[in-house]
C-alpha cells in the first residue's frame, strides 16, 4: 500500500480506539505523526529478478572392453531476495572395466558450494514494514530506518538492514562416491557383487553481527563473528549374491545380501565479540574479537545394518510372483527396539498372455496385488543453524532421543558471595520407548494397453497404514521442556486411495508424434490412534483428533459484521443472552458454538480440511520435424488454507503494512456494504487468527514446466563439426489458475500437524532459462 493511502486507513484506526473506544493506552500514545516525502516500496527494495548460470561439459566413450564418463559443471544463483545467493562447481568420473568373468567400476563426484544465506524470512518482514519508513535512516545505530514510538510504531522487521548486519555464509566441499566389484559365475547365472560407497561433506560456517538496529527498541548488541566448522561422512558397505536363470518356460530372479551403514557428524566452533574495525571494515576472523570469547562442539553418530532377500519368479511371462524381506538394525532406538522386520509379497496375471484371451484391440492387459511393510528410523537430523546465535539454540540431532539430553552450559550463581558455578541440566525430555515407524501397504492394480499400444491405462488402489509414526510432539514449556519438542511414536493412520494414470501416444504421418499423459489420484488419511492415550492433538489453529484426518482446521467460525446496533443486540444465545455486548457496526459476528452467551476458545470448531480432495497432472509431449515441445502440469483440489500473509496485513490492531483495498472491499467506515470489517487499534475483536476470517479456498492447477526446443539439422551440425546441436527455452511456474490470494498455493507445510497453514514461506519463483546443448 502507498504512504498516502497507509495514513489514511492508519488514522481511520487510531481514530476508533481513541474517539470511539475511547481506550486510555491510544489516547496515551496519540495518533502517529507520519514523516512527510517517504513512500518506499519495501517488496521492490527486498526483492530483484535473480540470474541463474548452468554450464555444463562431459566427454564420454568405450568399448567392448570398459566405458568412461568425465563432466563438469558449473551452477550459480543470485538469489531472488536481497541477501541471498549461491554457487557451485562439480567434477564427476563414472568408469567401468570388464574382462572375462569379472567387472569393476567406480562413481565419483566432488563439487563445492558457496551459499549466502538469508537470516529473515524476506516475505514476512516486507509485509510488516511500513511504506512511511525509509530504507536508510542515518540518525538509527547502522544507519537503516526500522521506525520510532511517535512516527512509525511498529516491530516490524527491516529485511534490508537484517540482512546487512547479518552476514552468513555457508562453504562446503563434497566428496561422493562409490566403487564396485562383480564376479559372475556359471555363463551369468550367478553374480557376487560388492559396492562400497561413501560420502565425505566439510562444512565451513560464518556468521558476522555488525553494530547496528533492524527493528524498534532493539538492544544494542555489540560486533561478533561465530564460525563453525563441521565434518560429515556416511560410508556403506553392500554385499549381495544375485542369481538370474530360466528353465524353460519359468524363470527365477533371486538377491540375497546385507549392508551396512555408517554416519558420522562432527563440529567445533568459536565466537568471540567487539570485533576490530577499522575504517567502516570488519576484520572478521575470531583473532579480531576482543572480548567474550566462546568455544563449543559435539559429534553424533548413527549406524543402521539390514539383511536382505528377494525372491522373483514369473512362468511363461503369464504369472509372477515376488517376495521379498529385511531385517533392519537402528542404533537410533534403544537395544529394546532396535531391530524390525519388514517382509512384502507380491502377485500378477498377464490375462492377456492365455490362449483363452482374444480381444483385438487389447495389447496387453495385467492385474497385481501386493502386501508390504516398510520401516523408518528418520528420527531426524536437524543439524543445522537458524540464524542469529544470540539466544538459546539446542542443536536436535535426532541420534540420540532415547536419552536424557544435558545442557553443560548452565551457571548458577550462589551464596553469600554469590560465586559462579558450572553446572548441567536435563533440557529436553527423553523418550526410551521409540521404536520403528512401520508402513503397511496393500495395493491392487491393473495394466492395459490399447490400439497397438497407443492407449496405456493404469488403475490402482492402495490403503496405507503407518504406524507409531515418528514425530514431534508439540509439548508445553511448563513441563520444563526447553530443547525443543520431543520425538514420539506419536499416531497411527491410514491413508486410503486410488491413483490413475493414462497415456496416449502416436505417430502422424505428417511427422508429428505426440504422447498425451493424465494422472489423476485421490487420498484420504484417518487418524486410527495417538499414543499415550492421547484423544486429540491441538497444534496452533489445527486439532487432530481420532477417526478424522490430520490437522483439521480448528477456529471459531464467523457469520458476517453487525451492520447496526439492533444486529447486535439481536445475536442471543438459546436464553436470550446477547452474545457480544461490546461490539459496534461493522465488527464481526462469532458463532456461539457451545451457546453459553459468549464468545471464548470453547466456541472454537472444525471449520476445514486440509488435505485435497484429489490431485491431477497432465504432461504433453509434441516433436514435428526438428522442433520439440513440452508441459507439465499439476494440480490439487479441495483443499482449505490459512492465508499467514492476509492474517498479517489485515488485522489493523497493530502497525503492518496493509494490502491494496480492491473497489468494493473497502473497510466497514468507507463502504457500510462491504464485508471488510471495521478498522480498529488496540482490539483483536477484529484480527484475531483463531478464526476462519482467512481461511480460503487452495485449489490451483498450475504449468509447472514447459520448455520449446529445435534441433539444428544434421548437415549444418556437421559443417561446423558438431554430431548434433540444440537450442531450447524452458519456463517454470508460467502459469496459476487459482483463488487463492496468498503468495504461492504450493507452499511448503510447517509440519504435518498444520498441513496447511501458509506461513508466508518462500513461493515458488517463476523462472526462465534459455540453453544451448552441443555433442562432438
Amino acid at each position: 500500500m502507498s504512504a498516502a493511502d497507509f495514513k489514511k486507513y492508519n488514522t481511520m484506526a487510531y481514530r476508533e480506539a481513541i474517539e470511539v473506544e475511547k481506550f486510555p493506552w491510544v489516547i496515551d500514545q496519540g495518533y502517529q505523526k507520519f514523516p512527510e516525502g517517504i513512500d518506499t516500496d519495501w517488496q521492490g527494495e527486498t526483492f530483484r529478478t535473480a540470474q541463474t548460470h548452468d554450464y555444463n561439459l562431459s566427454f564420454s566413450g568405450g568399448n567392448e572392453f570398459g566405458t568412461y564418463l568425465v563432466s563438469g559443471n558449473y551452477f550459480g544463483n543470485s538469489g531472488t531476495s536481497v541477501g541471498s545467493s549461491f554457487d557451485r562447481y562439480s567434477f564427476r568420473v563414472n568408469t567401468e572395466g570388464k574382462r572375462g568373468i569379472f567387472k569393476i567400476g567406480e562413481n565419483l563426484s566432488i563439487s563445492h558450494g558457496h551459499s549466502d544465506d538469508l537470516i529473515t524470512n524476506p516475505f514476512w518482514d516486507m509485509l510488516r514494514m511500513l511504506p512511511t519508513i525509509p530504507v536508510h535512516d542515518p540518525t538509527h545505530p547502522g544507519g537503516f530506518g526500522y521506525g520510532d514510538e511517535a512516527a512509525a510504531r511498529t516491530f516490524g522487521v527491516n529485511p534490508i538492514a537484517r540482512e546487512s548486519l547479518e552476514e552468513t555464509t555457508n562453504q562446503n566441499l563434497r566428496l561422493r562416491g562409490n566403487a564396485y566389484a562383480e564376479l559372475s559365475f556359471l555363463k551369468d547365472v550367478l553374480k557376487y557383487r560388492v559396492n562400497a560407497g561413501l560420502e565425505v561433506s566439510n562444512e565451513n560456517y560464518k556468521y558476522i553481527r555488525k553494530v547496528g538496529n533492524w527493528t524498534l527498541n532493539q538492544p544494542f548488541d555489540p560486533s561478533a563473528v561465530n564460525e563453525f566448522r563441521a565434518q560429515y561422512a556416511s560410508s556403506l558397505i553392500e554385499n549381495t549374491i544375485h542369481l538370474n536363470k530360466d528353465i524353460g518356460k519359468h524363470h527365477i530372479d533371486a538377491v540375497v545380501g546385507t549392508t551396512f551403514q555408517r554416519q558420522t557428524y562432527d563440529r567445533i566452533s568459536g565466537t568471540k565479540r567487539n570485533l576490530v574495525e577499522v575504517g567502516g571494515k570488519y576484520y572478521d576472523v575470531l583473532d579480531a574479537g576482543t572480548t567474550n570469547p566462546e568455544a563449543g562442539g559435539f559429534n553424533n553418530e548413527d549406524a543402521l545394518i539390514s539383511y536382505l532377500g528377494r525372491f522373483n519368479y514369473s512362468f511363461n511371462e503369464k504369472y509372477y510372483l515376488t517376495g521379498t524381506i529385511r531385517r533392519d538394525g537402528s542404533s537410533r532406538f534403544a537395544k529394546n527396539n532396535r531391530w524390525g522386520n519388514f517382509p512384502s509379497v507380491s502377485a500378477a496375471w498377464r490375462i492377456s498372455g492365455e490362449e483363452f484371451f482374444n480381444v483385438p484391440f487389447i495389447d496387453d492387459l495385467k492385474i497385481r496385488a501386493n502386501y508390504g511393510e516398510l520401516g523408518n528410523s528418520s528420527i531426524g537430523r536437524s543439524v543445522g543453524y537458524g540464524g542469529s546465535f544470540y539466544g538459546s539454540s539446542i542443536y536436535n540431532v535426532g541420534n540420540w532421543d532415547y536419552l536424557a539430553l544435558l545442557n553443560s552450559s548452565v551457571i548458577a550463581t550462589l551464596g553469600r558471595d554469590q560465586h559462579i558455578v558450572n553446572g548441567a541440566t536435563q533440557v529436553k525430555l527423553a523418550n526410551a520407548d521409540l521404536r520403528w515407524e512401520t508402513k503397511e501397504v496393500v495395493n491392487i492394480g491393473t495394466d492395459i494397453a490399447l490400439f497397438n499400444n497407443k492407449l496405456a491405462f493404469t488403475m490402482e488402489y492402495f490403503v496405507a497404514t503407518t504406524r507409531d509414526v515418528l514425530t514431534a510432539m508439540p509439548i508445553l514449556l511448563s513441563t520444563g521442556n526447553d530443547g525443543g519438542d520431543p520425538f514420539v511414536n506419536a499416531a497411527s493412520i491410514r491413508n486410503k486411495g486410488i491413483e490413475i494414470s493414462t497415456t496416449w501416444k502416436e505417430q502422424r504421418a505428417s511427422g508429428l508424434r505426440y504422447s498425451v499423459t493424465a494422472n489423476f489420484s485421490t487420498v484420504r488419511n484417518e487418524v486410527l490412534e495417538l499414543g499415550y492415550g492421547n484423544e486429540e492433538i491441538l497444534s496452533g489453529i489445527t486439532k487432530t483428533e481420532i477417526g478424522e484426518p490430520i490437522g483439521m482446521f480448528y477456529l471459531r467460525k464467523t457469520d458476517g459484521l453487525f451492520r447496526s446496533e439492533e444486529e447486535v443486540l439481536a445475536h442471543v444465545n438459546s436464553t436470550g443472552k446477547v452474545i457480544q455486548p461490546n461490539a459496534k457496526p461493522g465488527d464481526i459476528r462469532y458463532v456461539d458454538f457451545d451457546d453459553n452467551g459468549e464468545i471464548n476458545d470453547a466456541d472454537r470448531q472444525i471449520v476445514g480440511n486440509p488435505w485435497p480432495k484429489f490431485d491431477l497432472g497432465l504432461v504433453l509431449n509434441l516433436e514435428y520435424k526438428n522442433f520439440d515441445l513440452s508441459t507439465l502440469w499439476y494440480g490439487s483440489f479441495g483443499q482449505k488454507v490459512y492465508n499467514g500473509s492476509r492474517a498479517a496485513v489485515e488485522r489493523f490492531d497493530d502497525n503492518s503494512n496493509y494490502f491494496v483495498f480492491e473497489e468494493g472491499s473497502e473497510p466497514f467506515q468507507e463502504n457500510p456494504n462491504s464485508d471488510f470489517p471495521r478498522l480498529l487499534y488496540g482490539d483483536d475483536r477484529n484480527s484475531r487468527g483463531d478464526t476462519d476470517r482467512w481461511l480460503e479456498n487452495g485449489s490451483y492447477f498450475r504449468l509447472r514446466n514447459v520448455t520449446l526446443g529445435y534441433n539444428f539439422p544434421k548437415a549444418l551440425a556437421e559443417r561446423v563439426k558438431l554430431n548434433s546441436a540444440r537450442i531450447y527455452v524452458t519456463g517454470q511456474n508460467l502459469l496459476t489458475f487459482t483463488k487463492y490470494t496468498g503468495l504461492d498455493p504450493d507452499f511448503t507445510a510447517p509440519d504435518i500437524w498444520r498441513r496447511g497453514h501458509d506461513e508466508v514461506r518462500y513461493p515458488n519463483a517463476k523462472t526462465f532459462l534459455v540453453g544451448l546443448q552441443f555433442n562432438f
